[in-house]
């Protein structure tokens, strides 16, 4: 690492309040990554519990009949008409006879659950305005589908999983679409037009609004983090701020695959997505210092940014990409030998700001307990943060095996290692058995643990990952 990127401090080895604040020494003109925030004077970064943005707030386990009509979203746009659900009831009879549709008031309350859990992390309807009655019924399927996995009831959603896909009029396979980079793809509008219920409250939000006149595109927004010379564009929604994170993390992606032998052009472009990365995360300080409280519908689409924004930055230091693709045709054991066959990430700046940034994600359940935030938050997460959580274990096992055998670790590294020694410190029953274990070992265990969710998960990938996890710890001694 060059010397004039000393930007870590000494990280006291303290109690319990060690995790609560750490001193960093860097420019202060830096950025290195979601929740780390500058304080004044010479690199004090505070990690602050009541960060709305880089934290969730502490979980909760929600009633599952809170997802029932009566709640926010109901009402009679949402409601299952009689002739409705005789149309949805003929449509699964025809594709698999015999077969009796729930009830009116259970499917409501799925689709009252969707909203209320996954269109707020991944909006794909405007709620105010859906309604089942104009709905054709693969889409209505679909929408029940997902809110009877969140409400744990996997055998109903499985069979309304495919009532949705045999009903759709074109197969849709499994190849993620790339973002359209085009001068014209306008982004999204901000959150309180997006969740305006009536014409008149989206004129009151357009008259608060500065942008109303002015549409920005997302070629506008990467011209400008690309420019140097202006600053980074801040009067953008949270949903623009997310799909402007995916894009920058699909460009790495499909530079990693680009890439040629030699690797000199490689390592231009890898500063210049550092440079881009730490542009976007000054929108993400100027959105987060807004403040907004925990279940303002712009938090999820914020929190889940961090996730992505972990994987773009471990993307630049490493690529596990062909680790991920290889989920759905290899066993278990076949992706561990996958995983050990993978070369550890080589040391440099753009290495220990990503084991840094790794770090960071351990925080938030080495405080709640990683129990509790694996039977409780990820019912209501994102999977992107089981994806992202994935990829920082890999990637910090593979960093601490690699530094493991260093003599003349620098400054940076040192702390960084230090850190990822407390925050994977065994504790109560996980203690027992694990003091002679690697750290590279242990920071498997401890992501597994967080990631073995059992049968109350909304994800199936989640346990999966939990298993190879732990198989490739077995693999070190």
């Amino acid at each position: 690492m060059p010397d004039e990127v000393q930007w870590l401090q000494t990280l006291d080895e303290l109690g319990p309040n060690a995790l609560d604040q750490f001193n960093f020494a860097a420019s202060p003109s830096r950025d290195w990554g979601p929740g780390v925030q500058f304080g004044p004077g010479v690199g004090t970064v505070q990690l602050s519990r009541q960060s709305l943005f880089s934290l969730p707030p502490s979980p909760e386990l929600q009633p599952l009949d809170d997802a029932s009509p009566g709640n926010s979203l109901t009402g009679a746009e949402l409601a299952i008409t009689e002739a409705c659900w005789l149309h949805l009831q003929q449509e699964a009879q025809r594709l698999k006879p015999g077969y009796v549709l729930v009830g009116r008031d259970v499917l409501c309350s799925y689709i009252d659950r969707y909203f209320n859990s996954f269109n707020r992390h991944q909006p794909l309807f405007h709620h105010p305005t859906w309604t089942p009655s104009e709905a054709p019924a693969f889409l209505i399927f679909g929408v029940c589908a997902n809110g009877a996995l969140y409400s744990l009831e996997g055998s109903t959603a499985r069979d309304l999983f495919e009532f949705a896909t045999a009903l759709m009029p074109a197969s849709a396979y499994d190849v993620p679409s790339p973002f359209l980079y085009e001068k014209e793809h306008e982004l999204p509008s901000k959150e309180d037009k997006w969740d305006s219920k009536t014409e008149e409250e989206w004129i009151k939000a357009c008259q608060r609004s500065t942008d109303c006149t002015e549409s920005q595109t997302m070629g506008s927004i990467t011209d400008q983090l690309t420019d140097e010379s202006s600053s980074a564009p801040p009067n953008i929604g949270t949903f623009a701020c997310h799909l402007v994170i995916s894009f920058l993390l699909q460009k790495i992606i499909l530079s990693h695959r680009a890439q040629i032998p030699d690797g000199t052009e490689e390592l231009s472009t890898r500063d210049e997505f550092a440079n881009l990365l730490s542009r976007w995360q000054q929108i993400f300080k100027h959105i987060s210092s807004l403040g907004s409280p925990p279940d303002d519908p712009r938090e999820p689409m914020l929190f889940n940014s961090t996730a992505i924004s972990r994987i773009a930055y471990i993307r630049l230091a490493s690529d596990f990409s062909h680790v991920r693709r290889s989920f759905g045709v290899y066993s278990e054991e076949q992706v561990v030998e996958l995983i050990r066959s993978t070369r550890p990430p080589s040391r440099g700046s753009a290495t220990t700001r990503a084991a840094l940034q790794a770090c960071l994600a351990l925080r938030t359940p080495t405080q709640l307990g990683f129990q509790v935030v694996a039977r409780t938050s990820f019912w209501f997460w994102s999977v992107q943060h089981s994806l992202s959580y994935f990829e920082c274990a890999l990637f910090l096992s593979k960093w601490a095996q690699s530094v493991s055998c260093i003599q003349d670790l620098s400054l940076d590294e040192q702390k960084v290692l230090r850190l990822l020694k407390q925050l994977t410190r065994a504790s109560g029953e996980h203690a027992r058995g694990e003091t002679s274990r690697p750290l590279s070992a242990l920071v498997l265990l401890r992501w597994a643990e967080l990631l073995d969710t059992g049968t109350t998960t909304v994800w199936g990938i989640m346990p999966r990952m939990a298993r190879i996890l732990t198989l490739y710890a077995d693999t070190m001694t």
